[in-house]
């Protein structure tokens, strides 16, 4: 969320913030959170969710949507494959990425407090084109 989007739901009398998801400082004042195509990034996912938890009021509501497991695997693949074979090491350009399972992300949320009540994966393909593509 830009800086712009932000202040745009303030106006509108929304509590928006734009924050580090592993260092949130709010305890019980939330209705719900909702996070939107940023959970895959997040590799710290437990301190992700205690924080999401201790944010929330008793029954509050976390949605979010995200990456799941086999998520752009074939473009990782084929980067590490190119970089790896002109010398670099897979470490050194892998960006963090967390794409679980649902099971595994169940497990995650019931360990860290939440009841899961819908959980599903939705196929989402992105075309590729181009030197991609190749």
């Amino acid at each position: 969320m830009s800086a712009q989007q932000i202040e745009a739901g303030k106006t509108q009398g929304i509590d928006a913030y734009r924050m580090d998801a592993c260092k949130l400082s709010f305890n019980q004042e939330f209705d719900a959170v909702f996070i939107n195509a940023a959970l895959h990034w997040i590799t710290e996912t437990d301190s992700m969710l205690h924080c999401v938890q201790q944010s929330l009021i008793a029954n509050g509501n976390f949605v979010g949507e995200f990456g799941g497991k086999g998520n752009v695997y074939a473009l990782y693949s084929a980067l590490e494959n190119i970089l790896v074979s002109r010398g670099y090491e897979s470490e050194e350009f892998m960006l963090p990425k967390y794409f679980p399972s649902t099971e595994e992300f169940s497990d995650k949320l019931e360990n860290n407090g939440f009841k899961v009540e819908f959980i599903e994966v939705s196929e989402r393909p992105t075309p590729l084109s181009g030197d991609i593509a190749n």
